[in-house]
């Protein structure tokens, strides 16, 4: 069971006596799921983190639909200190947004994930707009997205001045780096009510926020309240197990998060964990929400270890003291989260497995329902490894992605380049696959 308090307006669930019986974890399939392969059909220019490239580490990728023409929507993508990018569904970049700097207080934005919310009402008009999670300043960043005016950049900053740290309470807070890390963002056109969730480097905590409109023309935010999920759970081998930590302070973090605005729920993985989904309040907020429950755990979840320094990485080294699970569903760290909700027919939410480069698939039920696995594999285009941030579209975007698409972080893009040092460059880039072709070879509805 749980043990709740609620502090100033933080909902805190404490893991004091967590048991199994708790969660709602389908790992009743006793068979292997069959692995099946599918290939990308498109993919961007590739990123190099070092300083010929601005420092440009590809991450999380959003889709937006243009809603005049869909086969001229945009692929957006953040690449930490190298900003965000902007792609074509051909995968040319059509523009990059470099983050600010703060050279007083030596900050340096750094953009880690991305959404979307669409017909957010401005002055009695329509706009879309994007919204990335600065880990840099630790706060969000909001960008209208103009699809009407080629003489205007597509993403246009127009965060208001004074918007909030999330997580921090000074410079000094910050510096510690733990900051605006994961981001989903929602938007309701009815009841013109805008919503988002960023989780916290390396903590378990989750800020979630609404947005406005300042006088000024501009949008910010407000924290509404905190979640803050558990980093000891009690297994079959230890009833204060946690996970593993590479550095000391560090608590098992939070980044891949999906919002279900149908069902109110907040899916969010939790790196070393597994997936947990949270049922979220809209106002009026309610003194005792409903409790979040873990769907599915990864292979090390509950498994002995033995942490190690290692002097040349300066970090501890994990090291298993039992064999773990064969042929998981989420092999750690589970890293992005998507759904796909077309209007008609089942619904799914897919989570980037990285420990194993495959992507396990979920149907949308009364809860989850683990169903099957993939990977993307090379062809003409080079598959994709040790993914972060996915994005998913139940649209139609143009001809060749009748039934949707799905866009994902490429963690090792290939081939390998090097500097004139013969040093390996760090690569990364953002793969397009078509939802037919995950619809066709997983055998989906």
């Amino acid at each position: 069971m749980y043990i709740k308090q609620y502090i100033a307006g933080t909902v805190l669930y404490s893991t004091i006596l967590l048991t199994n019986f708790a969660f709602a974890i389908n790992n009743s399939d006793s068979n292997n799921p069959a692995t099946n392969s599918i290939t990308a059909n498109q993919e961007t220019r590739a990123f190099f983190d070092d300083k010929w490239d601005n420092e440009s580490d590809a991450d999380d990728p959003v889709i937006w639909v243009n809603p005049h023409d869909n086969s001229k929507s945009l692929i957006i993508g953040t690449l930490k200190h190298g900003g965000l990018a902007v792609f074509n569904l051909q995968g040319e970049m059509l523009q990059q947004v470099i983050p600010e700097q703060d050279q007083i207080n030596k900050l340096q934005g750094s953009y880690n994930n991305v959404d979307i919310i669409t017909s957010y009402f401005l002055e009695n008009n329509k706009i879309d707009l994007a919204i990335a999670s600065d880990r840099g300043f630790d706060k969000l960043k909001i960008f209208l997205i103009n699809y009407q005016d080629e003489n205007k950049p597509i993403l246009e900053d127009i965060t208001a001045d004074n918007a909030p740290m999330l997580f921090s309470q000074s410079i000094d807070d910050i510096k510690t780096e733990q900051t605006a890390y994961g981001l989903s963002a929602h938007y309701n056109s009815k009841q013109q009510q805008g919503i988002g969730f960023v989780t916290q480097a390396n903590k378990t905590k989750i800020a979630q926020v609404t947005f406005y409109t300042t006088p000024e023309g501009t949008i910010s935010y407000k924290i509404v309240q905190y979640y803050i999920l558990p980093d000891t759970f009690n297994t079959e081998s230890d009833p204060l197990w946690s996970p593993c930590q590479e550095d000391d302070g560090d608590l098992p973090q939070l980044e891949g998060l999906a919002i279900d605005y149908q069902r109110q729920v907040l899916y969010a993985s939790q790196e070393q964990v597994g997936i947990w989904q949270i049922p979220f309040q809209l106002p009026p907020y309610s003194t005792k929400p409903n409790l979040p429950m873990l769907i599915d755990t990864v292979a090390s979840y509950g498994v002995p270890y033995e942490r190690i320094w290692d002097p040349l990485e300066e970090e501890y080294q994990c090291h298993w003291l039992n064999t773990l699970p064969k042929n998981p569903h989420l092999k750690a760290d589970v890293e992005g989260l998507a759904l796909y909700q077309p209007a008609k027919g089942d619904q799914y939410l897919v989570a980037s497995s990285q420990g194993d480069d495959h992507y396990a698939i979920y149907q949308l039920k009364q809860q989850p329902v683990f169903i099957d696995r993939f990977q993307i594999k090379s062809r003409v285009i080079d598959g994709t490894s040790h993914t972060d941030g996915i994005a998913i579209t139940a649209q139609a975007i143009g001809n060749q992605y009748p039934n949707g698409l799905m866009v994902v972080q490429d963690g090792d893009d290939q081939p390998s380049s090097f500097n004139s040092e013969g040093k390996q460059r760090d690569k990364t880039n953002f793969k397009l696959v078509s939802w037919e072709r995950i619809k066709h070879y997983l055998g989906l509805d």
